[in-house]
């Protein structure tokens, strides 16, 4: 795409288990970040049709890391690292990097907060500059929270999650990553699944949160390096 969003849906497969933990698929952020992308004149980058319907039988590829938590060491080797690289250069590090992911439904059982977009901006916040991660999380959470109020929608936003886009085991998330490049903009969006599966059937509510995000990249690229919209 020619518009400086590049967005990113790493766990929209079955991938090798991680320090032995379970590998999970987060069910429609692969459309959902592949809709978003179409609908901003953004770029996307999600695993493979084949790789798709390799984990739709329940096969998994050992040599399919979570890019989601890398080791610095396997950056360089990494493919999706390599991809994202090359989609950030052609804008100067000059874009808005949004890593879709999954979250689960509101339940008691879970513990879970309530919230059904999550929006964190930790890798920025650790490893980037504070002052521009709070007026990003600021504006994508107001604008994201009027996307949501049309036609009886409830879905609720948390704009100060407990995680979001930061590994505190050292390893890297894919927007640590980004912003360890310079990238400028960089947001992990954790989407509940009732509110997945309602961008899948919705075109109207795919349509604004595409343009919620497109404005966040407008008025922040602007705001902070004068970034011209094309």
């Amino acid at each position: 795409g020619r518009q400086p969003l590049v967005f990113t849906a790493p766990n929209g497969i079955y991938l090798s288990p991680h320090r032995g933990a379970e590998s999970k698929t987060e069910v429609h952020t692969t459309r959902v970040a592949k809709e978003l992308a179409s609908l901003t004149g953004g770029t996307s980058i999600t695993w493979s049709a084949r790789e798709h319907a390799a984990s739709a039988e329940g096969a998994t590829d050992a040599a399919n890391a979570n890019p989601s938590s890398l080791e610095e060491a396997a950056l360089r080797h990494n493919p999706w690292n390599r991809a994202v690289g090359a989609q950030l250069t052609r804008f100067g590090l000059r874009c808005l990097h949004v890593d879709i992911h999954g979250r689960p439904d509101y339940s008691p059982e879970l513990g879970n907060t309530k919230s059904d977009c999550d929006v964190g901006v930790l890798a920025m916040h650790h490893d980037g500059d504070r002052k521009h991660a709070a007026i990003l999380r600021e504006h994508c959470a107001r604008l994201l929270r009027e996307a949501f109020q049309y036609d009886a929608d409830d879905f609720t936003v948390d704009d100060s999650p407990a995680v979001g886009g930061f590994d505190e085991s050292g390893n890297l998330t894919l927007t640590q990553q980004s912003v360890r490049r310079g990238v400028v903009l960089a947001l992990c969006i954790n989407l509940s699944r009732r509110l997945r599966n309602e961008l899948v059937r919705n075109k109207a509510l795919a349509r604004r949160v595409a343009a919620a995000l497109q404005q966040v990249a407008q008025r922040c690229l602007s705001e902070f390096c004068a970034v011209k919209w094309m």
